[in-house]
């Protein structure tokens, strides 16, 4: 995982590795871990990429912080806001995380956008086409919670793609 990630790393931006690692025996608060060379290469690669963890509170019901927010210094910068709340629902192990970065806007060169022109949505349509989806039995067949939510934003784009005309 360690490679994959430096492999994906940018040396000159901004960046954010965001997740559920499941490394309950690092203290955040230093960092630091004695409990296994995994932990112990993660807590390198950590160093050695001048990273900084967010999330300073327990994020699974068990009480360890196991879902990250790592950024460079750079992305630090950036960083408005993080939260962490109640899970979803009951059947959840994991809490909400959330937070927000500020992004700086680039002058772009004049070219042609398309995007949904909402206002001209077939909504009718659009409702007929959301009610004859059973999200519980999606729900049900999900092996996790990101799986469903993968599921249900795919539905939403669909939805958009079949019902919702584009305009410039």
């Amino acid at each position: 995982m360690i490679d994959r990630i430096k492999h994906f790393t940018p040396k000159n931006f901004s960046f954010y590795i965001i997740g559920d690692f499941n490394f309950p025996n690092i203290d955040w608060s230093i960092p630091s871990s004695t409990f296994n060379e995994c932990n112990k290469n993660f807590i390198k690669f950590f160093s050695e990429y001048y990273l900084t963890q967010i999330i300073d509170s327990p994020t699974h019901k068990d009480g360890g912080i196991l879902d990250l927010v790592l950024c460079n210094c750079m992305g630090l910068d950036r960083i408005k806001f993080h939260s962490v709340d109640s899970p979803l629902t009951n059947t959840n192990d994991h809490s909400l995380i959330s937070f927000g970065i500020s992004v700086k806007k680039s002058m772009k060169s004049a070219t042609v956008t398309l995007y949904p022109d909402f206002s001209r949505a077939d909504f009718k349509c659009i409702n007929e086409y959301l009610s004859s989806i059973d999200l519980k039995f999606i729900y049900n067949k999900s092996e996790n919670l990101q799986e469903f939510y993968d599921k249900f934003v795919n539905i939403i784009n669909l939805t958009i793609k079949k019902f919702v005309p584009l305009k410039k």
